[in-house]
C-alpha cells in the first residue's frame, strides 16, 4: 500500500513537471485558447449543474436550443465530470477543475499502467517505465485541450481484468471448444 501511494505521488510529480507552469498557477492559467477546451470546461460545469437538479435531462444541454439531446453531439465527459463535481459544488471554478482533471488524468493513467505492469512482470522498473511511456508521450502531451483523451486510467485496469478472467478460465482447464460442445448438447 505504501509503495502504491509513493508511486502515485511520483506520477503526480511527473504530471506537474510535464504540465508546468499549469500546476504553479492552477486557478490562473488554462488552455482556453482552444475551443475544445472551452467546450469541455462548459460540459464539466453543465454535468455538475444538472445532475443534482434534473439528471434525466443531462443530455438536454442548453446549446442549439430548442434542439433536444444536444449533449449527445459531443463527448458527455460523464466520468471526469463525476470525479470533479464535488469541487464545482463547493465553489471551485470550472476552469480550475478542468486544470485539476488534466493533472489527474496524467497521474492516474501513468499510475494504473505502472501498477498493472508491476503485477504482470514483478518488476518495479518495468512498471515505472511503462507508466511513463504510456502517459508522457508526444500524443498525450499534445492533448491538453482534450481531457477525455488524458483519462486513460481505466484501459490498463480493463486489460488487467480481462487477463484475470482469461487466467481463471485457463486454470479451470475449460477450453472454448469444450464450452461450445457442452452448449450444443
Amino acid at each position: 500500500m505504501r509503495r502504491a501511494a509513493a508511486l502515485l505521488a511520483a506520477f503526480v510529480a511527473m504530471a506537474t513537471l510535464h504540465t508546468w507552469p499549469l500546476a504553479g498557477n492552477i486557478a490562473g492559467l488554462s488552455r482556453l485558447d482552444n475551443d475544445d477546451t472551452g467546450l469541455n470546461v462548459w460540459i464539466i460545469a453543465w454535468v455538475a449543474h444538472i445532475l443534482p437538479r434534473d439528471p434525466l435531462n443531462l443530455f438536454n444541454a442548453p446549446v442549439f436550443h430548442p434542439e433536444p439531446l444536444t449533449l449527445a453531439y459531443s463527448e458527455h465527459l460523464l466520468v471526469p465530470s463525476l470525479m470533479s463535481a464535488p469541487l464545482i459544488w463547493t465553489g471551485v471554478s470550472p476552469t480550475t477543475v478542468y486544470n485539476l482533471l488534466v493533472l489527474a488524468g496524467f497521474a492516474l493513467s501513468g499510475w494504473t499502467m505502472c501498477l498493472v505492469m508491476m503485477r504482470w512482470t514483478g518488476s518495479l522498473t518495468a512498471g515505472v517505465v511503462s507508466g511513463l511511456l504510456y502517459t508522457f508521450n508526444a500524443h498525450q502531451l499534445t492533448r491538453l485541450p482534450h481531457v477525455q483523451a488524458l483519462h486513460m486510467e481505466f484501459f490498463p485496469l480493463a486489460l488487467y481484468a480481462l487477463d484475470r478472467v482469461l487466467t481463471a478460465v485457463q486454470s479451470t482447464g475449460v477450453r472454448s471448444t469444450e464450452v461450445q460442445s457442452a452448449e450444443v448438447q
